[in-house]
């Protein structure tokens, strides 16, 4: 069902907007705005579910506002009036939480579960690509992503320990597909003593596994950036050792200069794993998103 959902609205660039389209009927809309606001209905009530510990009934109910929203979406949604409820971006979002909810909620082996919650990560990412950094939306997404990030690592992690496939990872990786910068910030460097090292699996039961995010830790704002309310993210890549120790840091993108410190300390202060490839831990880089909200 994930898979759909992707294969439908995961493409940002081949969304079409209602100036790019022609309006479609007016009977096709109102079917189209019914069955959305159901479905974003039942996709808020399926978080519910799954918060409340009934995961059965949170993946029952998030399939029915995946086939909902995925009929709205056929009804020519995108293509309706935009000042009318619901908007195409209040769809979108709805996708995105119906989603994760699958893919939190569904049993499977932890290799299953893993491949579900990549997905889901992927389409979080894109959904959040929709909204300004300054909204209250794109801040909910973030802590989605982050939330989802965390399980797929425990997910991985289970899958190392306890095999029943040969599936292969990819490492997800969130965020907008153009970063939104206020000026070109030059490549800064840093080298750092890292926290100690995160140890791999002790058996190999499977043998290839990315460099993954064991835990990210949340920035601090810097001052001047909160009075000249600065938000977006940085992009930061990071140089590891095959003990998972940070060798290097390096600014890729940035909102300002003025948060490129504190997105640094952040990363300095998270956890990584570095790739194993044939049950050896080799050197590895990876990409690290540090998001800057409105305070």
């Amino acid at each position: 069902m994930l898979a759909a959902v992707i294969a439908a609205f995961a493409v940002a660039g081949a969304v079409p907007t209602p100036q790019a389209t022609a309006p479609g009927g007016h009977a096709d809309c109102v079917r189209a705005r019914s069955f959305a606001r159901r479905g974003i209905d039942e996709a808020n009530l399926s978080r519910q579910f799954y918060d409340r510990g009934d995961p059965k009934q949170a993946g029952s109910t998030a399939e029915r506002a995946t086939i909902d929203l995925l009929s709205s979406r056929n009804l020519g949604i995108e293509r309706c009036d935009s000042s009318a409820h619901p908007r195409r971006l209040d769809v979108y979002r709805a996708v995105g939480a119906a989603g994760s909810t699958l893919a939190l909620a569904t049993g499977g082996s932890p290799a299953e579960r893993a491949l579900r919650l990549q997905e889901a990560i992927r389409m979080q990412s894109i959904v959040r690509g929709f909204y300004r950094p300054d909204t209250p939306a794109y801040r909910a997404v973030t802590r989605d992503v982050a939330f989802l990030q965390q399980k797929y690592t425990e997910q991985v992690l289970l899958a190392e320990k306890h095999p029943s496939g040969t599936t292969r990872f990819a490492a997800p990786v969130p965020g907008r597909p153009t970063p939104r910068a206020t000026d070109t910030p030059q490549p800064v460097e840093q080298t750092n003593s890292s926290p100690g090292p995160f140890s791999p699996p002790t058996t190999c039961a499977r043998p290839n596994v990315p460099p993954l995010v064991v835990r990210a830790v949340e920035p601090v704002m810097p001052a001047l950036a909160a009075q000249q309310r600065i938000t977006g993210d940085v992009t930061v890549e990071i140089s590891l050792d095959a003990q998972s120790q940070i060798l290097k840091l390096t600014i890729v993108s940035s909102p300002s200069t003025i948060v490129n410190a504190a997105a640094l300390d952040a990363t300095q202060r998270s956890t990584f794993q570095t790739e194993i490839r044939d049950c050896r831990p080799l050197p590895s880089t990876l990409r690290f998103i540090v998001t800057f909200a409105a305070q």
